[in-house]
């Protein structure tokens, strides 16, 4: 894909304009981590920014920058702001006993892990998790319609299952980019390319999160996580991929 701005663009102060917007939106993404704790939200809007950065300059050094500051800046977050500290700690130590009986603690986290290794390759079957225990109806899974949905999709349907479920969250992803190459206007391709961006990394925060890649925060699954916000957001997202495709396939005047 060749890039959309034109090359007398970049002169100097084009640059520093561009550097200028990837610090700021650098910044509120540091803003979100701080007070929201957040890393899924400040990931996903940061990393749309990239994304059509390098798309629309076809310069990586601004996607190297970009993330480079976004590591550093979540490293000092995570090493000097206490409720964000414990988000890492509860993802680097999920079976420390210390953390995982603390309120708000790593139980979440381990309990997960614990599920989706149960699943096993083809899973308990439909209905068959283990969300509650005891006569309390204590959560063994806290969230499974929520945070823990991949999870709960793990231990029903094991390995084969859950990865089916990645592989149509690809697909989706890859006709989002084809549409985005299709596109017949620059508008419209930085579009089809941050509304994939974000659909991917949304996946990629929450799925990740579950299995410890990162650590856990708060995002939905697309299209599978109960609330209605998030639903009427994606189907929004499909909306407008769709109407790019469309306008890129019909036949020119």
């Amino acid at each position: 894909m060749q890039q959309l701005l034109p090359g007398g663009y970049f002169s100097g102060l084009g640059i520093a304009l561009l550097l200028l917007a990837v610090l700021v939106i650098w910044g509120m993404a540091m803003v979100i981590l701080f007070l929201l704790s957040d890393i899924g939200s400040s990931l996903m809007f940061y990393g749309a920014l990239l994304a059509m950065l390098y798309v629309a300059t076809g310069r990586l050094s601004f996607v190297v920058i970009g993330l480079l500051a976004f590591v550093l800046g979540a490293w000092f977050l995570g090493t000097h702001i206490s409720h964000v500290h414990a988000r890492f700690e509860d993802w680097q130590h999920p079976f420390n006993p210390h953390l995982y009986n603390a309120p708000g603690g790593s139980y979440q986290v381990a309990n997960g892990i614990f599920a989706q290794a149960a699943g096993g390759l083809f899973g308990q079957g439909f209905g068959e998790s283990i969300l509650t225990v005891g006569t309390a109806h204590s959560p063994l899974i806290p969230f499974p319609q929520t945070d823990m949905i991949y999870a709960v999709i793990t231990n029903e349907l094991g390995l084969f299952g859950s990865v089916a479920v990645l592989v149509a969250y690809l697909l989706f992803v890859y006709r989002g980019f084809k549409t985005a190459v299709l596109a017949r206007d620059s508008f419209s391709t930085l579009l089809a390319v941050g509304l994939s961006t974000v659909f991917a990394l949304q996946v990629f925060v929450i799925v990740g999160g579950v299995t410890r890649v990162i650590p856990l925060t708060g995002v939905t699954l697309p299209f599978i996580s109960y609330g209605g916000a998030s639903i009427v957001a994606n189907f929004v997202l499909l909306a407008l991929l769709l109407l790019v495709s469309d306008r890129s396939r019909r036949p020119t005047a």
